[in-house]
């Protein structure tokens, strides 16, 4: 044990024997070794250099044997500024090597310091040493600098558009210099005190991490490094040459809010009212050089992603998305193009795809597509406020645009003249506008919109109750119509019904006839052209009904025609045309043309509440109808009647007909009392009743039957007052009964004669209201005009409309078109 102590004490003592003498040795030879740096540095540099105090250590740097240059300076190549400036550098030498003579550095120490880098005419300051040919090579001092520490030195970089200043707090670096290249590879921890590219300013006073490895000359700065810049991982390359910068940056996960928070105001502008939580992945490229703008790529992937704004009513949740933002080959606005794939994000519980591509900025293209789904009673989630009461139903929707965005033109034109693509589904939808339209449930709507036509591939829904509607069709020049008002709207379809109730429909609406002084003008719309096909199964009014109607609806130039109507209703058949226009002076007139076959009398009556009229009621009436009707009004621009413009010719004829109790017949008891009066049956009835100037015209006409054959004529007002004329032709039994109870007023009118055929003839007239109607004899006069009935010919429907109305067309008259133009519809 004491020999080892001994052997210990030893050691330490020959260890201080020599490191003592070797640093004898070494301060010996300071002055030579002073000498030769100095000697070196002289040689190597072509630049002024100049240094305040030089000062010899052994004990400072330890195990180094070192040596202090204090306040270094050396002028820049052009010698026209201080290309660096250092307070202490601190050269290090190997003990052993120096007793060798070995006068290689091991490690350079620069503390407290600046260097200023920029170019001029292309050419950097910094290119000061001496190339290879010009410098020995037989030097005693070897410059090997691969360990060479930076600590508070400022590095000043400026090269056209980019200028920065970034101070190293405690650096390591290694150091070539091959001819007029310098190889950098530095790790250390800096301060980016100003970076400005293009006059914006980035990342001021952040804190680098950086590991590097840079070649530099007088004709190109090539830089690949990995940053740690304010916490944000990058990989940077950069390239710089005589007259241009190519930079690339590199990031993966990067955390966008913070990266943002920044950027220089003018580039995070547009996202200033945005919220974005989101990590992504960028690949940056950007090229600076002797064209005006400088080239910008970028790459991104987002996913992850959280989006909020102030101008929009959502959020968008779980955002991804990968695309690219270059300003392309020309390097401007209208060149730039932002690519946008893959968009996947849920707004509102509801899963949306997207993908978007925009060209240029300044009158941007986009082409994009979306699809997804919808929930319509959470509509208002997205910003939208319906005006209906309720609203429900679950969309589907596949979406494609391709056009301008209405930055340079208006919004719509740019709308209308983009290529447009959309499918839109809706199932369940339910829709009640306001309390007093027909609530719309249990509807199927599937929309297909490509360009200007939109197909309504299926519309089924069913309205209020039990009544059900289903539409097929199409709408074209759907956006030249509503925008551009340079082509007409064309719409056509199938619409149909199984079952339809009115009356339900019209519920809630209020019908009651009340005078609004401030009524709107009534106009058609122009440029509109529709061709429906209709058809109804069932369709109950009040108390109408019809089954199978069919027609074929159209509509032009702000004419409405309905047109080969066919219906079976009242145990018959109807066909029927209508017209409906509006003139070039607002006023608006209604043609119809309707044909009856086989009508039952009495449920014609009763269905239609007998006309509003109290006389002829449906319990007075049993038969069969067939009619030809002509009706013509017309409204002015405020859809009020015009007066004494309302026309209607109509040929009736009623076989098989019944007169049950007919009040006015009964009131001729007085005259003629029978107790078949109460049930008078015709074979065949058969008059022309025409309308005109509110009054209702009966031309002669008769009625033959078992107990009375009757004819007459006479006229009918709107405000019921009556003026008819009546013949009754008794047979021989019913005469002698007359004669017995009437003999008085037989003798002393002498109303009563022979007719020489079915015996005696009865002349009465009726005026006066329908309440209190006056019935008294005829004389002869009325008599001899009653007989000229007889003579007269049936008209023909055509021959009266044309007879009535022919002549000059004039619209501000109550002159009618040619019959033919009623009836020949225009296709």
């Amino acid at each position: 044990m004491k020999f080892i102590k001994r052997l210990f004490l030893l050691f330490i003592l020959l260890s201080v024997l020599v490191v003592g003498g070797l640093a004898s040795y070494i301060y010996y030879k300071q002055n030579d070794l002073e000498q030769l740096i100095i000697k070196e540095v002289n040689k190597q540099l072509q630049s002024e250099v100049s240094i305040n105090d030089i000062t010899f250590s052994v004990l400072k740097n330890f195990p180094y044997t070192s040596i202090n240059l204090n306040g270094v300076t050396i002028i820049d190549a052009f010698n026209e500024d201080t290309l660096c400036q250092v307070e202490d550098i601190d050269v290090k030498f190997n003990i052993i090597d120096i007793y060798n003579e070995d006068y290689t550095i091991q490690e350079i120490e620069l503390d407290n310091g600046f260097v200023n880098i920029y170019y001029n005419e292309g050419k950097a300051n910094y290119i000061i040493w001496e190339s290879s040919s010009d410098s020995t090579s037989d030097s005693d001092l070897e410059l090997g600098l691969e360990n060479i520490s930076l600590k508070n030195l400022k590095v000043d970089y400026t090269n056209g558009n980019i200028s920065t200043s970034i101070l190293s707090h405690e650096s390591n670096l290694e150091l070539k210099i091959d001819n007029e290249d310098i190889t950098l590879t530095i790790n250390g921890e800096l301060t980016n005190n100003r970076f400005i590219l293009n006059n914006e300013s980035y990342l001021k006073n952040k804190a680098i991490n950086l590991s590097a490895d840079l070649t530099l000359n007088d004709q190109y700065t090539d830089i690949s490094s990995n940053l740690i810049i304010a916490e944000i991982p990058l990989l940077l390359n950069l390239t710089s040459k005589t007259n241009s910068t190519d930079i690339r940056i590199k990031t993966k996960s990067l955390d966008v809010k913070r990266t943002l928070s920044l950027l220089p105001s003018s580039l995070t502008k547009s996202f200033s009212s945005f919220d974005i939580d989101a990590k992504t992945d960028l690949d940056i490229h950007l090229i600076n050089d002797l064209k005006e703008n400088s080239f910008i790529d970028i790459q991104f992937e987002v996913s992850s992603a959280t989006l909020k704004g102030k101008d929009i009513p959502f959020d968008c949740n779980e955002l991804s998305f990968q695309g690219s933002f270059t300003n392309g080959s020309n390097r401007t606005d209208a060149s730039t193009s932002i690519l946008i794939n893959d968009i996947k994000t849920t707004i509102n519980n509801e899963a949306i795809l997207a993908n978007a591509h925009i060209k240029g900025l300044n009158d941007p293209t986009i082409e994009a597509s979306v699809n997804g789904q919808l929930q319509l009673s959470e509509i208002e989630k997205w910003g939208y406020k319906p005006t209906v009461k309720e609203l429900f139903g679950k969309t589907t929707y596949e979406i494609y645009y391709n056009g301008k965005i209405g930055l340079k033109n208006k919004l719509t034109f740019d709308m209308s003249m983009a290529e447009k693509k959309a499918i839109i589904a809706i199932d369940d939808l339910t829709l009640i506008t306001d309390n007093s339209t027909p609530k719309l449930s249990q509807s199927k709507l599937k929309l297909k919109l490509i360009d200007d036509h939109l197909d309504i591939e299926q519309f089924e829904t069913s309205l209020a109750e039990e009544s059900n509607l289903n539409f097929i069709g199409s709408i074209e020049n759907v956006f030249a119509y509503s925008f551009l008002k340079n082509a007409p709207l064309k719409i056509g379809g199938d619409l149909s019904s199984k079952w339809m109730i009115i009356d339900e429909l019209l519920e809630n609406i209020d019908t009651s006839s009340t005078d609004n002084p401030n009524k709107s003008v009534i106009s058609f719309p122009k440029d509109v052209i529709v061709n429906i096909n209709l058809n109804l199964e069932d369709l109950t009014y009040d108390r109408f009904h019809m089954r199978n109607f069919n027609s074929k609806i159209s509509y032009k130039e702000k004419k409405l025609n309905v047109k080969n109507v066919e219906l079976e209703t009242m145990s018959g058949k109807i066909n029927s045309t209508v017209s409906l226009e509006q003139l070039n002076s607002g006023r608006i007139r209604l043609i119809n043309t309707t044909n009856l076959n086989n009508i039952n009398v009495r449920q014609l009556f009763y269905e239609f509440h007998n006309f509003g009229q109290r006389t002829m009621r449906h319990k007075h009436l049993k038969g069969k109808i067939d009619s030809e009707i002509y009706f013509r009004n017309e409204w002015d621009k405020f859809f009020n009647p015009i007066e004494n413009h309302m026309y209607s010719f109509m040929d009736v004829t009623i076989k098989d007909g019944e007169l049950l109790e007919f009040e006015p017949l009964m009131e001729m008891s007085d005259y003629i009392s029978i107790e078949e009066l109460k049930r008078i049956k015709f074979s065949t009835l058969e008059n022309q009743i025409e309308i005109k100037n509110n009054v209702i015209e009966i031309p002669f006409m008769e009625i033959y039957s078992s107990a009375i054959d009757l004819a007459g004529s006479g006229t009918h007002t709107f405000d019921n007052n009556m003026d008819y004329e009546f013949k009754i032709l008794l047979n021989e039994i019913l005469g002698n009964k007359f004669r017995r109870k009437h003999k008085k007023k037989v003798t002393e009118f002498g109303v009563v004669e022979d007719d020489g055929v079915k015996g005696m003839a009865l002349f009465l007239k009726m005026k006066g209201n329908v309440d209190d109607p006056e019935i008294a004899y005829n004389t002869l006069r009325l008599r001899e005009s009653l007989d000229t009935g007889f003579k007269k010919e049936k008209r023909k429907l055509k021959e009266v409309i044309n007879n009535e109305f022919g002549g000059k067309q004039n619209e501000d008259s109550f002159d009618d078109p040619n019959y033919d133009n009623i009836i020949e519809w225009e296709e």
